[in-house]
């Protein structure tokens, strides 16, 4: 699903930036023709750019996130200054969301409002504080876990937000999780270079005590 969104976004951006091109080089007639020849077209690629993006933020292990709040206002504030800008005619609303379309990008990237940094890297400098003076290595792999690892898994490891696998019923060894957790997956984020080798491995030593606490569980 988030392929077909990206690639959605992208050809959506690319018929308003050929619109854009052609306002800012006073081509009118051509405009003209070009928007009425990708009509349907833009106003199916509009809707499934929407419907996708809908799905994925309720999907969101980061739903309720202040950036990702602003990013989906930031994208209906889009489509409402493209549709003043083309409708006046105006270069200055055309341009400028040429800006919120990259400033959203940036955001969506970095899950920051700043985008001078990414969330992984500002959630893993507040671990290293939170951590600094935890000995024991099941203790920092929970304290990192919740932190990195509970967005998207659940604190219990049973959530299954942004297509992440329940990790209680996870068959994988402690030698094979280092390696999940160091190359991420699919839409995981790879830990390699963020956490030390200690800190995956204490990680993976806590996430293999959520798989065996839930079979404790069973009669």
């Amino acid at each position: 699903m988030s392929h077909t969104h990206v690639a959605a976004v992208l050809f959506f951006f690319l018929l308003y930036l050929i619109k854009t091109i052609l306002l800012l080089a006073n081509k009118q007639e051509a405009l003209v023709l070009f928007s009425r020849r990708t009509r349907v077209v833009e106003g199916t690629v509009g809707l499934l750019m929407v419907a996708t993006g809908v799905y994925l933020y309720f999907q969101s292990a980061f739903i309720g996130e202040l950036w990702l709040t602003v990013k989906l206002v930031g994208v209906f504030l889009f489509f409402f200054i493209g549709f003043r800008a083309f409708r006046s005619g105006s270069k200055l609303f055309a341009v400028l969301n040429l800006f919120v379309f990259f400033y959203l990008y940036v955001i969506s990237n970095t899950k920051t409002l700043t985008g001078r940094s990414t969330w992984l890297e500002e959630t893993v400098a507040a671990v290293r504080i939170e951590e600094a003076h935890i000995t024991d290595p099941l203790k920092r792999g929970q304290v990192i876990y919740e932190q990195l690892c509970a967005p998207c898994h659940g604190v219990d490891g049973m959530a299954r937000r942004s297509g992440a696998k329940p990790l209680v019923s996870t068959r994988l060894s402690f030698f094979e999780i280092p390696k999940i957790i160091k190359e991420g997956p699919k839409t995981m984020p790879a830990f390699e270079g963020h956490l030390s080798d200690d800190e995956i491995q204490a990680v993976s030593q806590y996430v293999l005590t959520l798989s065996r606490s839930q079979d404790n569980d069973k009669p």
